[in-house]
């Protein structure tokens, strides 16, 4: 649990942190809530700039395979869907 806590802001691509884990480098669980945590602060009606529910998912889809894990992101989206 707590590798997936500490590496939930690497991406995809290599270029997230704190250690510039790349693809199947970051832990599964690292990689699923990088996109729910993310979903989360795009919605969340408690800020001034949330965005609606179909934008946001369409950023995570655009983002795929370069911020977001492709599978994850597949998964996520019909779920949400």
């Amino acid at each position: 649990m707590a590798e997936g806590v500490l590496n939930h802001h690497e991406n995809w691509d290599g270029s997230g942190y704190p250690k510039g884990l790349k693809g199947e480098e970051i832990p599964k669980l690292a990689r699923i809530i990088r996109v729910a945590e993310t979903f989360d602060a795009m919605t969340n009606s408690l800020k001034v700039n949330s965005i609606g529910k179909e934008e946001a998912l369409q950023i995570i889809k655009e983002k795929s395979g370069i911020i977001f894990d492709p599978e994850v992101v597949d998964i996520f989206l019909d779920l949400m869907l």
